[in-house]
């Protein structure tokens, strides 16, 4: 059933249900009167309610076949009965469709690394989006991480006596480690970067710049030396 069809169905199935609660209630049951010799059988004559109220008078409209009016009796239990069982269907259905989703609810939180499985669908709807606005912190400090080690400019050599290397080379990856400490990825610290930085400051020390102006005679306070 395509989409156009299942409005009208809806429609139809409550213009059902309306009907049926404007009309007596049942069960109904069929009269039978007026001795058929040829047929050996009895002609319906009335369909009362459970309290012998006249729902509908045979009586004066000539034959009635018993197997339409058979119908007409039984029409409101039988409907009642269709009804509730497209009820208990779409319940049914609507209870599968809601296990399918706990099942992949629970598979989603075991791959972002969150335990929902005895949580309601609300509570794993609630722990998802936190989790998401996580990863979306974490992917903003990736991007920016990616976008720092994208610029040119980063790469290039300073002419700074006192930082003569480009910033990646000064970086060695620094900023990465960083920001995988930062969401939650241990990664092993860099000893060589670790000792660049400790050459680098003996090297540039003010103690040790003031030393060589004394002994080449050339001014390398400020941080610019001129041979």
């Amino acid at each position: 059933m395509n989409e156009q069809q299942t409005p009208d169905r809806e429609k139809k199935i409550a213009e059902i249900r309306e009907a049926l609660e404007k009309a007596t209630p049942g069960p109904w049951k069929l009269v039978m009167d007026s001795y058929d010799d040829e047929k050996d059988t009895y002609f319906p004559w009335m369909i009362i309610n459970a309290d012998g109220e006249e729902i509908c008078d045979f009586s004066g409209g000539g034959d009635v076949k018993l197997e339409n009016a058979h119908i007409m009796t039984n029409a409101s239990e039988w409907l009642w009965f269709l009804l509730d069982e497209l009820e208990r269907l779409k319940r049914d259905k609507l209870i599968k469709l809601l296990d399918m989703i706990k099942d992949d609810a629970d598979r989603f939180g075991e791959l972002v690394g969150i335990d929902v499985s005895e949580t309601s669908l609300e509570e794993k709807g609630k722990a998802f989006n936190r989790k998401i606005e996580t990863l979306q912190e974490e992917r903003d400090k990736l991007i920016e991480g990616l976008r720092w080690y994208a610029d040119a400019v980063n790469y290039e050599y300073r002419t700074s006596y006192l930082d003569q290397d480009a910033p990646i080379i000064d970086d060695s990856g620094q900023r990465a480690r960083d920001i995988l400490k930062e969401i939650g990825v241990t990664v092993e610290p860099d000893r060589l970067h670790d000792a660049r930085v400790k050459i680098a400051k003996a090297r540039f020390s003010p103690e040790r710049l003031v030393g060589e102006s004394a002994v080449y005679g050339i001014d390398c306070r400020s941080g610019r030396c001129e041979f």
